[in-house]
């Protein structure tokens, strides 16, 4: 790994610093660093984080201290302005000194500093009028920051520890693509211990801490341009820059590079009450994971799956497909593969018979040779046979993902191991490893050897079938770049009207189909009404002011099926109204009855962080119990929405024959994108179509409601 190429210098303002690589390569490349508040005690922070530089960092070194004339061994400069000039200032003071700190790193010309002290914006008020402070110095010297409250940095190949992390002189991480960023220093911390256990190469590393400068986001997409990084990886609590957030997703997913994210934060309460069924439907996390899986992300949900997931992509070789063989020395093993690998998505699919008539040929008759293949302990004795299994395998089965299952058993763990890397190396197959209730050995020698190890054999599936996802994502990303958005309106954002009638007309001229309505204001309009909608049966709705669900109070009438029933009705109705609303405008919708069709729902939502969210679900009355719905960034175009379509109810309501058939998706997927692209000139929160009936090959709204 080498440092990356510097663009020219430019002029940049303190909120646009720091988005791209070439902006960090001073933070994460530094030639020379100082370390301001150097101790000789290696085990507070200043002293620590000094220790580390001066023992691993390929750079030079300044201990700053006016109160000492040498740390560890090393002569100090009673200010930064004394020492030679540095990339970076460490800055290991309390929070009352950091201030000044900055201030000094402007005299001296140093562009970055990295701040250790919490007490800011963590600790309340005072705090925060602190961190304010903090930024307006940093800003008047030119100075960017990495915190403060930061746990500090990490480049693994330069031996750059600006950290005071004690577990980073406990253990060995080897320098790899891999780019890890968190907003929890403790969490962070804990996953750089987890990823060198499982021996998983790692670059580079950042806490970005209060983010009163630099956020997780623009390290992210710095590290999404960093031609050293091939993975990246994130623990999130929040989102402070959204746009950057997602520019850094695409940069990531135009480069091929995979993004894990494990997001905490996602609990729905306290969220406020909705407005429409999509309100109640679209719940605070769901807008997040909408833009992941626009782009590809692999979301986890612990950091052991992280890791997990970390462990398969690490070594550089990822899945062609689903196809995966099973091999085994125990049949419980191979039926949790099994198992495991139905709920990833992944296919266990019995062997070509060429294959199996060559296991059976060399395996003991009583041995499983069907996917999974089950050795049995066969192996432990005759390594061969697995030596053997391995070879018929690569040149027979054409997998795509090749698991091994072992179990302990001591005097076969050197020829296992052997006969692993050797697979490994020559097949074109991902092969990973699960051993169970063995010594860390032969984990670790397979792990060194970049294998996939586990020590349990459902993790393992897991893992590998997210990388399967992934591919998938991917090459669905690449179709969906290929069709494009759907066309934009020009027409500039203006209030939308609520009304019901109003509305209707509105979304009728930007082409949503709607069912023919008519509204009255008396039973004398029935007539006319019944002239234009009938013969057949009509349906009679109320429409009031603030009533969402007219089910509920009796609002809605069917089957009326003559002019003088429609006068009766509307008459009943508008009673009704008045009743429940004294003031406000009362009225009757009148359409036609459709019998047959599905009924779906089509939504707009305007979230906080990341602009409007598209929702498609199962629709109707009971469309808050179901609660079987997608979320996608607005706009989405129509092959977005049909793939959204297809994965309802687990793709069944699109493919069984009772669901809703290949022209009824298209149908569906067309409005939903055409819902999707007016958003840009929607000036409200809510705009929801329940239901939408959809029905041999055509979609219509039937209700619509707008939430300013």
């Amino acid at each position: 790994m080498g440092r990356p190429e510097r663009s020219a210098p430019n002029e940049r303002g303190p909120a646009d610093v720091g988005t791209g690589a070439t902006d960090l390569v001073d933070l994460f490349w530094p030639s020379a660093v100082a370390v301001v508040g150097a101790t000789e005690d290696a085990q507070q922070f200043g002293g620590r984080v000094f220790n580390y530089l001066r023992t691993g960092f390929n750079g030079a070194v300044h201990p700053v201290n006016p109160g000492h004339e040498t740390v560890q061994g090393a002569a100090t400069f009673s200010t930064l302005t004394d020492a030679p000039h540095c990339d970076v200032a460490v800055i290991a003071v309390r929070a009352e000194h950091v201030r000044q700190a900055i201030r000094s790193c402007g005299d001296a010309g140093i562009p970055w500093a990295i701040v250790f002290a919490s007490g800011f914006a963590d600790a309340g008020p005072l705090g925060v009028r602190r961190q304010h402070e903090l930024v307006d110095e940093a800003q008047a010297s030119g100075v960017r920051l990495i915190g403060p409250n930061s746990m500090g940095i990490a480049n693994f190949s330069t031996g750059l520890t600006a950290s005071f992390a004690a577990r980073l002189g406990q253990i060995e991480l080897q320098p790899g693509g891999l780019a890890l960023v968190s907003q929890s220093g403790a969490t962070g911390s804990a996953l750089l211990s987890d990823l060198a256990e499982a021996r998983v190469p790692c670059g580079l590393f950042c806490h970005t801490g209060n983010e009163a400068d630099v956020t997780a986001a623009a390290v992210l997409r710095a590290f999404a341009q960093d031609p050293n990084v091939t993975i990246l990886a994130a623990y999130l609590e929040t989102i402070r820059d959204p746009n950057l957030f997602v520019d850094a997703l695409a940069i990531a997913a135009g480069a091929g590079k995979p993004v894990v994210v494990l997001k905490a934060g996602i609990s729905p309460a306290g969220a406020a009450a909705a407005a429409s069924h999509t309100g109640a439907l679209v719940q605070p996390d769901d807008a997040f994971e909408a833009v992941c899986d626009a782009h590809g992300v692999i979301r986890v949900r612990a950091p052991y799956e992280l890791v997990d997931v970390l462990r398969c992509l690490a070594p550089g070789r990822r899945p062609r497909g689903p196809r995966m063989a099973v091999v085994t020395v125990s049949g419980g093993g191979g039926v949790m593969q099994a198992d495991a690998a139905d709920l990833a998505g992944l296919d266990v699919s019995p062997p070509p018979a060429a294959l199996r008539q060559r296991l059976m040929e060399i395996l003991p008759a009583y041995a499983g040779t069907n996917n999974p293949f089950d050795l049995t302990g066969a192996p432990i004795a005759n390594p061969h046979l697995l030596v053997d299994t391995l070879a018929a395998i690569g040149e027979l089965g054409d997998y795509d993902i090749v698991s091994l299952h072992y179990v302990a058993g001591e005097r076969s763990n050197e020829a296992f191991v052997n006969a692993t890397v050797d697979f490994a190396r020559k097949s074109a197959s991902c092969v990973l490893a699960t051993w169970q209730g063995t010594d860390p050995d032969p984990l670790l020698r397979l792990a060194t050897a970049g294998i996939p190890t586990f020590s349990d054999p459902n993790r393992a599936v897991a893992a590998i079938g997210r990388l399967v996802q992934w591919a998938r994502s991917r090459a669905a990303g690449t179709d969906d770049a290929a069709e494009g958005l759907p066309a934009k309106v020009s027409a500039p954002v203006q209030p939308v009207p609520t009304e019901t009638e109003a509305l209707g007309h509105w979304l009728d001229d930007r082409g949503i189909s709607l069912i023919p309505t008519s509204y009255l204001t008396t039973a004398s309009e029935a007539n006319e009404a019944y002239a234009r909608l009938g013969p057949g049966p009509l349906v009679a709705k109320l429409v009031l002011p603030r009533q969402l669900h007219r089910t509920d109070v009796g609002g809605v009438r069917l089957n009326v099926s003559s002019a003088l029933a429609l006068a009766t009705t509307t008459e009943e109705l508008l009673h009704l109204g008045h009743q429940i609303e004294a003031e406000g405008s009362v009225r009757v919708q009148v359409q036609p009855q459709i019998s047959g069709g599905h009924e779906l729902l089509v939504g707009l939502r305007r979230d906080e962080q990341f602009g409007w969210m598209l929702a498609i679900g199962f629709g109707g009355v009971l469309a808050e119990i179901v609660n079987e719905v997608r979320i996608l960034p607005a706009p989405a175009n129509e092959l977005a929405c049909r793939a959204a379509v297809d994965t309802l109810f687990g793709g069944r309501w699109s493919t069984h024959h009772r669901g809703l058939g290949p022209a009824n998706v298209r149908a569906a997927a067309a409005l939903a994108a055409r819902l999707s692209a007016i958003a840009i000139e929607f000036d409200g929160n809510e705009l929801e179509l329940n239901p939408v009936i959809v029905n041999n090959g055509t979609a219509r709204a039937v209700d619509w409601v707008a939430a300013p």
